[in-house]
């Protein structure tokens, strides 16, 4: 008669197939967390706001102004290089 009793080897491995299983679970349930916060962080990286109201290019409203004859062409070369054109 053995003292403590015999559970037998098939105890260690129940335990080893337990401790596995767990393990799973714990890369499953952060692989999850990690692809949510990868889903979160590639759409915030995206939305840019409201659209902005963008008026017309100032170079095409300095040309409307000068084809009109608001302007002369003097002026409309200054104010192209004060532009940056």
């Amino acid at each position: 008669m053995m003292i403590g009793g015999d559970f037998g080897s098939g105890v260690w491995l129940w335990w080893a197939v337990g401790a596995l299983v767990s393990v799973g679970w714990l890369v499953l349930v952060v692989a999850l967390i990690g692809l949510v916060l990868r889903a979160i962080l590639r759409t915030g990286d995206r939305y840019q706001g409201p659209p902005q109201a963008r008026g017309p290019d100032p170079l095409s409203i300095l040309r409307e102004r000068f084809a009109r004859g608001e302007i002369s062409k003097e002026e409309f070369e200054e104010a192209k290089r004060i532009l940056g054109y």
